[in-house]
């Protein structure tokens, strides 16, 4: 099962930007730069790429239940659930190895959103 989430996780990140174009309806919305808002879903999650060992999620509508943090092949590499009462949420990365991972956001009312997130500390 592993193997097949991996797979499905590389293809999502290899599809070509119009399809994974912000609004469009279909799978999840992998932007990068600075500061991702995820259309439909209104969570920011700044700095993207992470290089001072920490980033911050906000959301304007919802707060933020819980936060999961999984490499290229699936495995999971930080899970954090919180009291579901607050917007915005400080993520420490300082035990993550440098790369790729994909960053799940839930949050209380708006259900889940998927991102890619870099990974590169000094």
């Amino acid at each position: 099962m592993k193997k097949f989430f991996g797979l499905v996780l590389l293809l999502l990140l290899l599809a070509p930007p119009a399809a994974r174009a912000a609004g469009s309806g279909t799978g999840p919305d992998l932007g990068g730069g600075n500061e991702n808002t995820l259309a439909g879903f209104d969570v920011k999650v700044f700095p993207n790429p992470v290089t001072a060992r920490r980033f911050t999620i906000e959301s304007s509508q919802s707060a933020i239940r819980e936060v999961r943090i999984l490499n290229i092949a699936g495995t999971e590499v930080l899970h954090r659930k919180t009291d579901g009462q607050n917007n915005r949420l400080q993520v420490f990365t300082g035990n993550i190895p440098n790369g790729v991972y994909l960053l799940k956001i839930q949050t209380s009312g708006q259900g889940t959103k998927t991102l890619k997130l870099l990974i590169s500390h000094p």
